[in-house]
């Protein structure tokens, strides 16, 4: 009886750890989603993570997607109708959604905030990437004011460099341009956004705009535009592919004539699909 006990008791040990085994949310071979988890500790540094199956720490690399809003509005869930075409376009990489400091006209919410959830969301990732299998390699990919903020983190504010590409949908890069520093809505969201305005300070616009800030060594990028845009002038991504043309930094500058801020759905598929097939070939 003894013996058959012991039996027993090694196949119910046995059993055990293929069960935790196979319902481990760590496991690789499995995808992994987590939702609203805090990679700070303001109210607005959440983040939601889409970890693909198979993955490993020598080759998954991560995505991080900005969303729009001008700044002052948005939220990472504006992102949910692309989501799955991003998954399909890119399944073999993990995505990030992230939530980032709204301007609100205080003190605490103009820039840099912004910038610094972006340190901060990159620091979390790598505190993690081990559990979670992934490779560290990290990129930015913003749409309209998410872009603006992917493309300035990554030419003025990645001291180390962590960030191995970055991408800009309709997003501004020259927040100098007449068209914004003229107009009287630009001016004050402007203002809202830096706590001054252009007359105050133009050298703090120089600063916020990427296509003035980008330097040679900067990551790959990719650019998608509308040339029926009301609220980027085709003059912003013009200065900026010219900029990356002079500095030898390997782009992509996607134009379509015919669309404006918010693509068509046609469109959209074609700009994730190129996006995808850069980035593939820029980030090894």
């Amino acid at each position: 009886m003894q013996g058959i006990c012991l039996v027993m008791l090694m196949l119910l040990v046995a059993c055990s750890k293929k069960d935790a085994s196979i319902n481990d949310p760590l496991d690789p071979s499995r995808p992994l989603e987590i939702s609203n988890t805090s990679y700070g500790s303001r109210p607005r540094q959440q983040a939601d993570i889409y970890l693909p199956a198979n993955r490993n720490a020598s080759s998954t690399k991560t995505i991080i997607l900005l969303h729009g809003g001008a700044w002052t509005a948005g939220d990472k869930a504006d992102l949910s109708p692309l989501l799955p075409q991003f998954k399909a376009a890119l399944p073999e990489a993990a995505l990030v959604r992230m939530n980032y400091t709204l301007v609100d006209g205080t003190a605490a919410t103009i820039h840099p905030a912004q910038m610094n959830d972006i340190t901060a969301l990159l620091k979390y990732l790598e505190n993690n990437r081990q559990a979670w299998n992934l490779s560290g390699s990290w990129t930015l990919l913003g749409v309209s004011a998410g872009g603006h903020l992917s493309l300035l983190y990554a030419y003025a504010h990645d001291s180390s460099r962590q960030v191995k590409a970055v991408a800009s949908i309709v997003g501004p890069t020259d927040i100098t341009d007449p068209f914004y520093t003229t107009t009287p809505f630009f001016q004050s969201l402007f203002t809202t956004f830096l706590g001054k305005s252009y007359a105050q300070d133009p050298g703090l616009y120089v600063q916020l705009s990427p296509a003035l800030q980008v330097k040679a060594g900067a990551p790959p990028t990719y650019l998608a535009y509308g040339g029926l845009d009301p609220l980027v002038p085709v003059s912003n991504p013009t200065l900026l592919e010219n900029r990356l043309k002079s500095l030898n930094i390997p782009y992509q500058y996607n134009y379509f004539p015919q669309e404006g801020h918010e693509f068509s759905p046609a469109a959209t598929s074609t700009t994730l699909d190129a996006f995808a097939r850069f980035w593939r070939q820029q980030v090894k």
